[in-house]
């Protein structure tokens, strides 16, 4: 299954360049995909709430945690939810795209709010119209299946997010660390299902314990010897900050993600949906199935009587 919707996706103007186990500040231009999400607040005005965030994987498309389209345990609509791309300062005015409408949300169905379980926490974005892409907005790649095994099983990625420091407060600059992909029973910790055929336990060991928004992207180059490296998208962090109770915790360092390669037929089907047949088409396709049996009977009747002649001359 080939999933890498967009030609050009998970190219990169600015090279990370030596990412280590620890989050560092991003440069302008990085990770063109990352998205902010927006909610309103008092029914007034619409805000970024830190503790999520998303990634563009298509022109109109934007995937997210599913328990971030959620607020007070209540599921929010679309007209409830805003977006910016190509954010960097979390603090700075919405100067690249300004605020981008939310036309659907899609979440899974397999999907359950408690805290507790976060089994199949993953949901689609359908933004109001296409967007325009340049160096600092651009989608990222889905994996291909072969990428899933290769790439994603056992290897070292990258994390991005606006993740919150030692001292409660959150990052306002994009920040980046690499992190490894380890056995299931480091996350452990969280006491809560942690389902090994639709999840990665990612994280590293390290000095600051906190991880990042719920909905960050856990991204791995994958080189190919003639096209220029390109990055997909392999998890999307479940277990993020609007998961657990505020503050830091030691046992942060190794967190759940969704595994996006187990769900690449959900998102294929919205992104990609089959054209419905009109009722036209199929009535015309009924009356040819009908003719051509009644066209079989007819043939079949024909060399029934010409045996039967044919018997009355012998």
């Amino acid at each position: 299954m080939h999933m890498n919707v967009i030609a050009d996706c998970g190219i990169t103007s600015v090279w990370p360049g030596n990412i280590t186990y620890k989050w560092t500040p991003a440069e302008v231009g990085t990770w063109p995909w990352t998205v902010l999400l927006h909610f309103p607040i008092f029914d007034i005005m619409f805000s970024d709430i830190p503790g999520c965030m998303g990634t563009l994987i298509d022109k109109q498309w934007v995937i997210t945690s599913a328990l971030c389209t959620y607020l007070a345990g209540k599921p929010l609509n679309a007209s409830r939810i805003k977006i910016t791309l190509g954010k960097h300062h979390r603090e700075q005015s919405h100067d690249v795209s300004g605020l981008i409408n939310v036309v659907r949300v899609i979440r899974h169905k397999d999907f359950k709010s408690s805290r507790a379980n976060l089994q199949s926490n993953i949901a689609l974005l359908q933004l109001e119209k296409p967007v325009k892409f340049t160096d600092v907005v651009r989608p990222i790649c889905l994996p291909t299946r072969k990428e899933v095994q290769d790439v994603i099983g056992g290897n070292h990625g990258v994390l991005i997010g606006w993740k919150k420091k030692n001292d409660h407060k959150y990052e306002t600059r994009l920040q980046q660390t690499k992190v490894d992909v380890v056995h299931r029973y480091r996350c452990q910790w969280a006491t809560r299902k942690f389902d090994e055929k639709r999840m990665i336990c990612a994280g590293f060991q390290h000095e600051e314990p906190c991880i990042s928004d719920s909905g960050s992207p856990l991204v791995f180059p994958v080189t190919h010897q003639i096209l220029p490296t390109k990055w997909v998208l392999g998890g999307v962090l479940s277990w993020g900050l609007n998961t657990f109770q505020p503050g830091c915790h030691s046992n942060y360092e190794y967190s759940g993600y969704v595994n996006v390669g187990r769900y690449l037929r959900f998102i294929r089907n919205h992104l990609k949906p089959k054209k419905k047949k009109s009722r036209r088409g199929s009535r015309r396709k009924r009356n040819h199935r009908r003719w051509i049996i009644q066209q079989r009977k007819l043939r079949r009747a024909r060399r029934k009587l010409q045996r039967r002649l044919a018997a009355r001359h012998h």
